[in-house]
């Protein structure tokens, strides 16, 4: 028997249902099923007992423990977006000359460094030769303190109409992408404590476009 065959037997035990469905199920289980007519029998039982028995009130609280209201369905934010604030870019390993004799960027690793008004974001960008995806791997920290993590914060890559590939930061303040290089990407990173959206394009890194 289903969760709605249930569903309807419990409705007609406490008469919720039309007279049409209430006859519909008394015909059924006049035509001899078994399992209905059991299940009819048990939940008149505990119908019953429901009457006569009160609730002691810690099975209600343990209850309401074990199945907790359902929440509000959440609204659509009305708050404004944020303002987009261009990250500056203050270090790149494509221009440096001790990075490229280690070979980092010969590798197809390129690590940069951006800083926002009051945020440091550290990132690198990994690409195998054989691969068609682009891996970012990154790290948001405040500037005053560069320990503090900037925990939970969206970060996502896409254009502007289209979204491909998003995440949130760990509790160390790191996040990481995955995305297949196109024209027009950029990362963006909402800082509500900064109140703008940094962005960071990504047209200008080798690899990280088609």
């Amino acid at each position: 028997m289903s969760n709605s065959d249930i569903t309807d037997r419990a409705d007609w035990m406490g008469s919720r249902r039309s007279s049409g469905d209430r006859r519909r199920i008394e015909q059924h289980m006049s035509d001899g099923c078994l399992e209905c007519t059991a299940a009819v029998q048990f939940m008149s039982q505990v119908l019953a007992l429901s009457k006569q028995v009160p609730v002691p009130e810690e099975l209600v609280q343990a209850a309401i423990r074990v199945f907790p209201a359902a929440p509000p369905p959440v609204k659509p934010s009305s708050a404004p977006e944020l303002p987009v604030l261009a990250a500056r870019l203050t270090y790149s390993s494509l221009q440096s000359p001790e990075q490229r004799d280690r070979g980092e960027s010969a590798s197809g690793d390129i690590h940069l460094k951006y800083e926002t008004g009051k945020h440091i974001v550290d990132m690198r960008l990994e690409r195998e030769v054989d691969s068609p995806e682009v891996i970012l791997v990154g790290h948001i920290a405040s500037r005053s303190t560069p320990k503090a993590p900037a925990m939970r914060v969206p970060v996502r890559v896409g254009t502007a109409a289209k979204t491909v590939s998003r995440a949130v930061t760990d509790k160390n303040g790191e996040f990481s992408l995955m995305y297949s290089p196109r024209q027009d990407l950029r990362l963006s990173i909402p800082i509500a404590e900064e109140g703008v959206t940094v962005e960071i394009s990504l047209d200008d890194i080798p690899g990280s476009r088609s």
